[in-house]
């Protein structure tokens, strides 16, 4: 399981990727909004490494919006364009993409928790077509808790507004989430409280 910089994680996961050939090279991206920093970011790092955009490389972009529907169809539009490696832009779109694919590479990006929600077997063997980066590190939470007891010594009760949630995440994954901040809580000796936002009403609540 890769946890690297995302160029690196690109080449490993396809090799067609890790050397300049002759042909165009098609990257797939799966994103439910429009890619905007992360492609601008991608392409230097890209061209740095000998794979410029329009030269011998094209990106093949399918925005899927918010209708869960249309993840499911952008990633089969994916699959089904030849792409040579499939870079999915969060957890649902990377489970999208592992639904409609079997046998092309997905980079995933920003899935916090692969394990819980079904990407991967595990970190040290994915056991798939899916690798890429892990956003949270273990022990990251209780780290988040750490540094706000440095800044407030008498810190017992912690409040936490969390719209890391469905629809915008797998469940599974919100989860697994959770009962991590809350086992770091317990352990730090911490009370902490949970308001989860799913929707524009709930912060009114």
């Amino acid at each position: 399981f890769v946890a690297t910089g995302g160029v690196l994680v690109l080449t490993a996961a396809c090799p067609a990727l890790s050397q300049v050939s002759g042909g165009v090279r098609r990257l797939g991206y799966l994103t439910h909004r429009p890619p905007g920093v992360a492609i601008e970011m991608l392409r230097p790092a890209l061209a740095e490494r000998g794979w410029k955009d329009g030269e011998n490389v094209r990106f093949e972009i399918r925005v899927a919006g918010e209708d869960p529907a249309r993840w499911e169809a952008a990633a089969r539009e994916l699959a089904g364009a030849r792409v040579d490696v499939i870079l999915a832009l969060g957890t649902h779109m990377a489970l999208a993409a592992k639904r409609a694919t079997g046998s092309v590479p997905i980079v995933m990006m920003l899935s916090g928790y692969p394990v819980e929600a079904g990407l991967v077997a595990s970190l040290a063997r994915p056991g798939s077509n899916v690798t890429g980066l892990r956003t949270y590190a273990d022990g990251i939470w209780g780290k988040y808790i750490e540094l706000l007891r440095e800044t407030v010594p008498t810190l017992r009760e912690l409040g936490l507004l969390s719209d890391y949630a469905p629809p915008a995440f797998p469940e599974s994954e919100f989860q697994a989430a959770m009962s991590d901040f809350r086992r770091a809580a317990e352990l730090l000796g911490v009370r902490l409280r949970v308001w989860e936002i799913r929707t524009d009403a709930d912060l009114s609540h």
